[in-house]
């Protein structure tokens, strides 16, 4: 596979996405695998996203980077086939 990067315009933000080195599957520390999640990286930085049904208001998509966690409430059924750029403007979604 050929390294690639590019970046995209969403809601004013530049997001950007690169080739990822890391052998399939490697989580960086500390963000924690958790059953369903999938890892992604917006720039240089790593985030987990992944389901949560415990909530009382319903289902919702949690986003987990080293320093910042989202929740969005209303999401695809399909969000782990959105791309990086796709995933990283969804989390910016309420």
């Amino acid at each position: 596979m050929v390294p690639r990067s590019f970046s995209e315009r969403s809601m004013g933000l530049t997001v950007e996405s690169a080739f990822d080195p890391r052998p399939s599957g490697e989580l960086p520390s500390p963000l924690v695998s958790r059953p369903g999640a999938r890892l992604f990286r917006v720039g240089p930085m790593d985030w987990l996203v992944y389901e949560d049904s415990r909530s009382y208001v319903g289902s919702s998509l949690i986003f987990e980077s080293e320093r910042i966690a989202r929740r969005v409430r209303t999401y695809p059924d399909n969000w782990r086939d959105l791309t990086d750029e796709q995933l990283a403007a969804l989390s910016l979604s309420r």
